[in-house]
């Protein structure tokens, strides 16, 4: 009997616990702008209804790719991104604000891709961060260095391939700002696209 109600307290309390576990979740439509620049894309950043702008990825002209993420509808920047010349693959200088002190936290990503994949390391706030995807039709995933927790992921909808492109985003980590993945994004989409909108 009373491994009965034991077992009746565990089902319980799997049932209500697990789902919170997996509570947080923000999913995002991210639509590449039909016009963007060869060199610095821009994107707009959709709730998953895409009706409500989350986010804007925005460029400014240079010769060095840069991104920075507004948040919408404040319009405070959130994100900064800025390419530097490399013979090794693709280097960047990235800057996060932390809102609880108001104060940005400086990183870096760079490209660790090899034949069978491509791959990108992000080095923000003493952790390190994988972003690896291997085909273009697979989603494109975050985990945090030496561990197994996926942090978000983002795939392109195949119907985009021949017009501006358009990722579904899935964030299920609120332990990295939401910034980091979309610069992610931008990072990755320059080296694995072509320049079209």
């Amino acid at each position: 009997m009373l491994v009965d109600i034991l077992t009746a307290s565990i089902l319980v309390l799997t049932i209500n616990v697990i789902p919170c576990v997996h509570s947080f979740g923000h999913s995002y439509v991210i639509k590449k702008d039909w016009l963007s620049g060869a060199l610095s894309r821009e994107f707009s950043v959709y709730d998953k209804t895409e009706k409500v702008l989350k986010y804007r990825i925005e460029s400014r002209f240079a010769f060095r790719h840069n991104n920075k993420i507004v948040a919408y509808p404040s319009k405070q920047v959130l994100g900064k991104l800025n390419g530097r010349w490399s013979l090794r693959g693709y280097v960047g200088d990235i800057s996060f604000l932390d809102q609880s002190t108001n104060r940005w936290i400086d990183g870096n990503i760079t490209e660790i891709s090899n034949w069978r994949m491509r791959e990108f390391m992000i080095n923000w706030n003493g952790t390190n961060i994988n972003l690896k995807g291997q085909v273009d039709l697979l989603p494109k995933q975050f985990y945090e260095k030496g561990r197994g927790e996926l942090l978000a992921q983002y795939k392109i909808r195949s119907a985009s391939r021949l017009w501006a492109a358009r990722y579904d985003m899935d964030i299920f980590s609120i332990k990295y700002p939401e910034s980091l993945y979309l610069l992610g994004l931008a990072v990755e989409e320059l080296r694995s696209s072509p320049p079209k909108g």
